[in-house]
């Protein structure tokens, strides 16, 4: 599909030439003011966090993590996701508290709104004290009213090697790194023109001791048996502490196929459709190696073997996708194909 228009500049230009009479409303709206408008609702608004020294250590906390997680270590793509974090606070369908919004269905079966607090990415793998630092100043400067312009007003985000459900649904505006964003349609997706929240945030480490972890039984919102490690490991990230992590426990919830790499790879994706029938979440490695295969069945998802096949079915999402290791066998479209290595990889391979 052809990249969507910047709307925020087709507005712009058509009002131009509205005022100098070089067109006749291109787009429609109406009149020069009528555009003006769109165009100003359509940027991103600063935000400026009012609550007290402890609401924004906390505030700063939860964005700064959730910017790390979710898009590692660059700066622009940090901002992007921090971004879009605010525009949840400021819109009426989500959270009005930053800590509200990044851990959002963490502690429910149904699933989280940002994978990392839910997948056991916290229990996992942390950032380093240098990157977290960093993590931390952009999120005090977007907290103190700095904005990221390409993302505008955006409120949703996917990666771009995965279509989700909804996405045909929304208003595309811009890609920034791996990550395509939209925002509500019409008049439902335009922020308010001041943002700002007066506190009341959660502490982070509270927030991760609730949180699921993948294999954890217990009921939803209620801390498991996890939450004496988990509390001591959060409270490390905290500090910027680098003291190792402890070896991760292997319960694994993914299926795995045996595959003969000379069949019809199509069809991998019917037999792993069919493994997840009337499953919310689901993952189907697939290996052409039965060594492969047996490796990676009694390891940690951070430690398997590169698929051959994978699908993934993420219940919080509504995404479905099946992708190949096109290295090896051959697909009609990249788009089909498993990312050849780095974070995108990591973030396919953990358990769901």
């Amino acid at each position: 599909m052809p990249p969507r228009p910047d709307v925020a500049k087709l507005l712009r230009q058509s009002a131009s030439k509205l005022a100098t009479g070089a067109a006749s409303d291109p787009l429609g709206i109406g009149s020069v003011g009528a555009i003006a408008n769109l165009a100003a609702s359509a940027a991103a608004n600063p935000f400026y966090f009012a609550g007290s020294t402890t609401d924004l250590g906390r505030a700063t906390e939860c964005l700064a993590m959730a910017a790390w997680y979710e898009a590692g270590d660059n700066r622009e793509d940090q901002r992007s996701v921090m971004q879009v974090v605010l525009n949840r606070v400021a819109h009426p369908a989500f959270p009005n508290s930053v800590c509200g919004v990044v851990f959002q269905g963490s502690q429910l079966s149904t699933g989280c709104q940002f994978t990392f607090t839910c997948d056991g990415s916290l229990q996992r793998r942390r950032p380093s004290a240098a990157a977290l630092a960093r993590a931390r100043q952009a999120a005090l400067a977007a907290l103190e009213g700095s904005t990221y312009a390409p993302v505008a007003q955006a409120t949703h985000y996917h990666a771009d090697y995965v279509r989700p459900w909804w996405a045909g649904s929304m208003l595309q505006l811009a890609k920034v790194g791996r990550h395509i964003f939209y925002r509500l349609p019409g008049r439902g997706g335009v922020l308010p023109s001041r943002q700002g929240v007066a506190g009341g945030e959660q502490d982070f480490v509270y927030l991760v001791a609730r949180s699921n972890k993948p294999g954890e039984a217990g009921t939803p919102g209620e801390v498991g048996e996890a939450a004496g490690p988990t509390i001591e490991y959060a409270t490390s990230f905290a500090m910027g502490d680098a003291a190792p992590a402890a070896a991760p426990r292997v319960v694994s919830n993914a299926e795995f196929l045996q595959l003969d790499p000379g069949s019809a790879n199509g069809r991998w994706a019917i037999s792993a459709m069919a493994r997840c029938q009337g499953k919310v979440n689901c993952q189907v490695l697939g290996y052409g190696d039965a060594g492969a295969l047996e490796a990676s069945r009694s390891r940690p998802s951070s430690q398997r073997e590169r698929p051959l096949f994978l699908f993934l079915r993420d219940g919080s999402s509504g995404m479905d996708v099946a992708l190949w290791d096109c290295q090896r066998v051959s697909r009609p479209d990249a788009s089909q194909c498993l990312p050849a290595s780095g974070p995108q990889l990591d973030r396919l391979m953990r358990e769901r």
